[in-house]
């Protein structure tokens, strides 16, 4: 309850008026079906990065198992990455504006992880949408479900003197 009230007081989240901030209840949510992890992920990406309350949901079920977000048109970053690796495809993206901001999504996610114990779904390359021209494409990540890493991951880290707090 407190990292939720917590998070009430960041000043990004004072100014949303969201109807996502209505329907996630903290104390309903220490196990969260997907949709509600989801909308959960939602609200925590926008702490770490702002630009994403852009793709919050404009309406949502009252029971919060579902909801609805923008449509954004685009090339899935799997389908790249495999018309890369063929012989037969060409890649015509900027792929060095690709990986810069791919790793500029996974430094937040990362901060974000070792201050909640938790990120972003950023391990998954069809989370992320490629929109843009060839020239100067953009990122957009269209999965914010929430993730704990893996047992491993969690030793890793701790091993380089970063350890991830239990959520």
């Amino acid at each position: 309850r407190k990292a939720w009230d917590k998070l009430y007081t960041l000043p990004i989240m004072q100014q949303l008026d969201l109807p996502v901030l209505k329907v996630v209840d903290p104390d309903r949510s220490l196990n969260p079906t997907a949709g509600q992890k989801e909308l959960l992920g939602s609200l925590l990406w926008a702490v770490y990065f702002p630009k994403a309350v852009e793709s919050f949901p404009d309406k949502v079920s009252k029971d919060g198992l579902s909801h609805r977000r923008k449509f954004v048109p685009g090339t899935p970053l799997d389908k790249i990455l495999t018309l890369q690796a063929s012989r037969s495809g060409e890649c015509k993206y900027n792929m060095q504006k690709i990986w810069q901001q791919i790793v500029k999504f996974q430094k937040l996610g990362e901060q974000m992880l070792f201050e909640t114990g938790v990120m972003v779904d950023l391990l998954n390359p069809s989370n992320f949408i490629i929109l843009g021209s060839f020239d100067d494409p953009v990122i957009e990540l269209i999965d914010h479900e929430f993730v704990r890493p893996t047992p491993e991951a969690i030793d890793y880290y701790k091993a380089q003197g970063k350890p991830i707090p239990h959520p």
